[in-house]
């Protein structure tokens, strides 16, 4: 009996072990897979975070001091000439005058083109170094056929290379639109246009 005994205590002893390296093996591979889908489940949450359209997207925080450098450089109420692009043509560059205030971000102007005279009316981000801006013709001027009294939108963008905004119009008129494209640049004194 003692010998039948300790066959059991034995065998008791070698399935308490199998069974506390089962508890341990499992639970060590249940804390693998835990870590594992909480690391899924960050990087599945971080990406689509980081996809998720935020516009504008800031790279780096300006100091005051270059924000009113790049905002003097960009958006300077003065002359500036304006050509843009439709029917396969264009037209320009012709003399505006621009006026930004920066406390409201609005910009006006005035000028006129082959089309007639017109006002600007619009508004301007320093941040994103873009201006939407409508141009609207005086009905009487300038060319009587062209000049339905319209209004053309513009927006444009800084183009850094080009030292330049660039962008799209959009020609509102008798019913129907027109899309072409625009550039407007600061008018530096001693630049000449020759007009045709």
């Amino acid at each position: 009996m003692d010998s039948n005994s300790t066959v059991v205590n034995n065998s008791y002893i070698v399935g308490g072990g199998r069974r506390k390296f089962f508890i341990v093996a499992g639970s060590s591979l249940g804390l693998i897979f835990m870590i594992s889908m909480g690391v899924f489940v960050y990087c599945l949450c971080f990406k689509k975070r980081q996809h998720v359209s935020t516009f504008p997207v800031v790279i780096y925080e300006k100091s005051k001091q270059e924000d009113d450098v790049q905002e003097a450089n960009r958006f300077q109420s003065d002359t500036w000439s304006i050509e843009y692009y439709h029917n396969e043509e264009w037209y320009g560059p012709f003399q505006i005058t621009l006026s930004f205030n920066s406390q409201s971000m609005q910009v006006t102007g005035s000028g006129s083109d082959n089309v007639g005279i017109f006002t600007m009316d619009g508004v301007y981000s320093a941040v994103l170094e873009q201006i939407n801006i409508t141009k609207k013709y005086q009905l009487g001027t300038g060319d009587p056929i062209e000049n339905k009294g319209h209004e053309v939108k513009l927006q444009l963008r800084w183009h850094s290379t080009n030292q330049q905004f660039e962008g799209s119009l959009l020609i509102n008129y008798s019913g129907y639109q027109l899309q072409g494209k625009c550039r407007l640049k600061f008018h530096n004194a001693h630049e000449q246009y020759i007009s045709f």
